[in-house]
């Protein structure tokens, strides 16, 4: 099963730290970047853990961008 993991808070990276740990097939990151973190509680970021795992990430503003959708067709 290819996972794509979508999140910017606490639990987001705790799950997908879990992913990796047991080896899933996790095929791209999308991480909530805001404006301003103030405004998302438990703001976490997604790309350390990504970027450590070698797994594709990439950071977003609105989830329904272009970007997005291609990386998610991709």
């Amino acid at each position: 099963m290819r996972i794509v993991l979508a999140g910017a808070v606490t639990s987001s990276r705790t799950a997908l730290e879990c992913l990796v740990r047991h080896e899933m097939e996790v095929v791209g990151v999308l991480g909530h970047e805001p404006l301003s973190i103030a405004s998302v509680s438990g703001y976490s970021r997604l790309d350390g853990v990504a970027e450590g795992a070698g797994i594709p990430y990439l950071g977003f503003k609105k989830i329904n961008s272009p970007a997005v959708e291609e990386q998610l067709r991709a």
